[in-house]
């Protein structure tokens, strides 16, 4: 029961009758609080409950009363009135959280502190140095946000010269070769000459000639490594048209 009273009265009652012996400890009646603390002692499986509650505790004694904080925002609007106040400021000290936190633990709740005028004073230089600080952090977190950005910009611009400094000049001779190559080797495998002469026939056989040429004077030119990435791909096709237009050629001879 929440009856501290009737708690105790039965406790009372339990020793003094005697037939209420079984009582003489514990009372008939207990109260939850009681109850409570001798089931937590038999078993604490809570054991941070009591320094919880001592926090909660702490932290409702730091909430300002209703009076104190009427009090304070008296002389807050008693400064505002003034000439040179600092309005922006007393706005903040009266709105935010944290000044509310400094505010009590500079008085302890006390409204004899509160009516010093120093006390309003350094709560806003308090104020002044938590805002400046925090300040201080984002743009310390923005620069560095800005470094890494930057950084990565700089590291994909290296890259990009890389790449380009690997393709060099004989590569791009080496590539037009191929693209030669290829619009010869294709001119003659589709048999162009038949469809519309003999000279354009023979035409494509003398740009197949030269692409001929051209791809095997190429790879002298061209990087090791281009040519290994090339052997797998375009050449490869390339080869087999080349294979396929002589064929043709030859056909068309006969």
């Amino acid at each position: 029961t929440p009856n501290s009273g009737l708690a105790n009265v039965s406790k009372r009652v339990g020793q003094s009758v005697p037939y209420a012996a079984a009582f003489k400890d514990v009372g008939a009646f207990v109260t939850d609080h009681s109850l409570a603390t001798l089931a937590w002692l038999k078993n604490p499986v809570e054991s941070e409950f009591p320094s919880l509650r001592l926090s909660a505790a702490c932290n409702a004694a730091l909430q300002p009363s209703e009076r104190f904080w009427a009090k304070f925002v008296e002389e807050v609007e008693e400064l505002r009135s003034k000439p040179d106040a600092d309005v922006d400021m007393l706005h903040i000290i009266r709105t935010e959280p944290i000044a509310r936190k400094d505010l009590m633990q500079m008085t302890l709740g006390s409204e004899k502190m509160l009516r010093e005028k120093k006390t309003i004073a350094e709560l806003i230089e308090r104020t002044k140095a938590r805002l400046a600080q925090e300040f201080i952090v984002r743009e310390e977190a923005a620069l560095e946000k800005a470094a890494k950005a930057t950084a990565r910009v700089e590291a994909a611009m290296s890259k990009a010269k890389i790449d380009a400094a690997r393709f060099t000049k004989p590569a791009v001779v080496g590539a037009v070769g191929l693209y030669v190559l290829a619009v010869g080797a294709v001119a003659a495998f589709i048999g162009i000459g038949p469809i519309l002469g003999t000279e354009l026939s023979q035409l494509g056989k003398s740009i197949l000639g030269g692409a001929t040429a051209i791809a095997l004077i190429v790879p002298v030119f061209v990087p090791i490594p281009t040519l290994k990435k090339l052997k797998s791909g375009l050449a490869s096709k390339v080869h087999e048209w080349i294979y396929k237009c002589i064929l043709r050629s030859r056909h068309l001879d006969k």
